[in-house]
């Protein structure tokens, strides 16, 4: 079995930052409950990078093997010890400087895109007790200008975890998705050809586009259409939201860099994995993926050492 390590990025769009979650997550028990499944999440903040080991037990202590002796062919059955449980892993490291990062992954383990639902909830969460605090300090009465202000700043918190691609790949993954709901793509010139914006065309560095797709629309449709968006305007980076087959929130985004990072072997990986859970951050994986991104700065920014890292 191959175990991947994938590119993505984040966006949130309130005072709230990720580095906020990350330390607040962190500082919160390590046991979660998502999608009936128990969560134990390692997380924390060391020189301007959120690093992560998260890992997912299994509700099962029993395992088939299929075993050969002398030549024929018998099951066998393993368990676990009474104080143990199966466990599957990921690793994740973000430079926090670029808000883009690396995360591991293999079949069975918690993918990207519920990891980044399950991230989307806690960060709803911390937004709204932020927002409380705020609205405190400021002092400000529910209906004043002030009060709206700070009620504005907070409002509909969102956090996107997107998935980074090449366009060779982008008709696979758009075809994959269950439903497309918009497409958002920067163009270096000023499109607008009305007069009202003529004073503007000679200042302008580039102009972001959003297209939103009617729910009815054909989905087969809709990724030609993207397809050729893409060609005719030669665009080299976008992104695409929408729902993924597991019905899950899910953003691709195109950028000229490696679908894959590295991979391994599975049996490989999992013989270094006898960790000390209070020293994951000395993880053989965590310090390869920190190297893959300082390999490749073009993609996840030069590193910014944080001195405020969490312990």
């Amino acid at each position: 079995m191959k175990a991947t390590i994938v590119g993505f990025t984040i966006e949130t769009n309130t005072p709230v930052t990720l580095a906020d979650l990350w330390s607040h997550l962190a500082k919160q028990p390590k046991e979660h409950e998502y999608r009936k499944a128990r969560r134990v999440l390692y997380l924390a903040i060391e020189d301007g990078h959120a690093i992560g080991l998260m890992l997912t037990t299994k509700s099962h202590k029993k395992a088939c093997e299929l075993v050969s002796e002398g030549g024929k062919l018998n099951i066998s059955i393993t368990k676990s010890a009474a104080n143990a449980e199966r466990v599957d892993f990921n690793f994740i490291i973000i430079r926090l400087s670029s808000n883009r990062g690396l995360y591991l992954q293999y079949r069975g383990s918690w993918s990207m895109n519920a990891f980044g639902d399950f991230l989307q909830k806690q960060f709803s969460e911390l937004v709204a007790t932020q927002k409380e605090k705020a609205f405190k300090a400021s002092g400000a009465t529910v209906a004043s200008k002030k009060g709206k202000q700070v009620r504005d700043l907070y409002k509909r918190p969102n956090l996107d975890l997107t998935l980074m691609v090449r366009k060779e790949k982008f008709r696979t993954l758009l075809q994959q998705m269950k439903k497309i709901r918009s497409f958002e793509f920067p163009l270096m010139k000023l499109t607008m050809d009305d007069n009202i914006f003529t004073p503007l065309s000679g200042s302008v560095k580039s102009e972001r586009h959003k297209i939103t797709f009617l729910g009815e629309a054909g989905k087969s449709g809709i990724v030609q259409g993207i397809l050729n968006v893409i060609n005719s305007a030669g665009i080299e980076t976008g992104t695409v939201h929408g729902r993924d087959a597991g019905d899950l929130e899910t953003h691709i985004d195109i950028v000229n860099n490696p679908d894959v990072y590295h991979f391994f072997n599975f049996d490989d990986i999992a013989d270094e994995q006898n960790l000390d859970l209070d020293d994951f951050k000395s993880s053989k994986l965590l310090q390869t993926m920190r190297g893959l991104l300082d390999a490749n700065e073009e993609v996840f920014g030069k590193h910014s050492p944080d001195e405020s890292e969490e312990e």
